[in-house]
């Protein structure tokens, strides 16, 4: 099922592009391109440009870099349709609303939340290696020794040391790691999971207190945490990853 909808936001992605292209002939503003200064020619250079990159992005970037980095270019071009009426100067025409358009559907069917794991992966291994916590292999006793703090720490937090222990452990299973690594990484999965029951527990007793925006930013705290473990648990072979999942239902 997630295949099949993954395909179909592809070629929505891969129709949006190619409408968005053809548009400066359907408004009649494609003759302004040789007028630089006139907005029509913006609107319609902006189209060509970002049309292109959709179609692109679509079809050829997830063989060559991965789909992580295609979600990114098309969430990045449907922000940029929202903003470029207003930059180039064409919003009030027919060409703004259609880069509105085009944009929130391209947003809407990019993957957003996968971009928003993407970055939370990103920043932790760039606080590790800023921090030198990361070495080069990851060692079993670096594993065994994470431990949740003995004060419960804020759900941010708490959800950052999930993410990053979790992150470890699926950069050492992807090396070929010996029996020894494996045991290890999956006390340190074990030890995400106490963590995450903190979390939740830690969650639910602030939910009553907190408004609208801290409710949605204590589910998407959550969702990091559960969407990273099981990610580390689809990590580990054989058996031990059958168990591994196991325990996350």
């Amino acid at each position: 099922m997630k295949a099949s909808f993954s395909g179909w936001r592809s070629w929505a992605t891969l129709l949006l592009g190619a409408c968005l292209f053809a548009t400066p002939w359907t408004f009649g503003t494609s003759g302004y391109a040789a007028s630089p200064a006139n907005a029509s020619a913006n609107a319609s250079a902006n189209a060509w440009v970002v049309g292109v990159c959709l179609v692109v992005a679509t079809w050829r970037v997830p063989i060559v870099s991965g789909p992580w980095t295609a979600e990114v270019i098309k969430a990045g071009a449907g922000a940029w349709l929202l903003a470029s009426p207003f930059v180039l100067g064409f919003a009030g025409s027919l060409s703004a609303w259609n880069a509105w358009i085009v944009g929130v559907l391209t947003i809407a069917f990019a993957d957003v939340p996968g971009i928003a794991l993407a970055l939370v992966i990103l920043a932790a291994s760039l606080r590790r290696a800023g921090l030198r916590l990361r070495a080069r292999r990851l060692s079993p006793q670096k594993i065994i020794g994470y431990e949740g703090p003995e004060e419960p720490p804020s759900p941010g937090r708490l959800c950052w040391r999930i993410v990053e222990c979790s992150q470890q452990i699926h950069e050492t299973l992807r090396r070929h790691p010996s029996e020894a690594q494996v045991e290890a990484c999956i006390l340190g999965h074990a030890a995400c999971m106490h963590d995450l029951t903190s979390l939740i527990e830690l969650s639910a007793a602030r939910l009553p207190k907190s408004g609208p925006l801290r409710r949605r930013k204590l589910g998407l705290v959550r969702w990091a945490a559960i969407r990273s473990i099981h990610r580390a648990g689809d990590a580990f072979p054989g058996a031990a990853g059958i168990s591994q999942r196991s325990a996350l239902r």
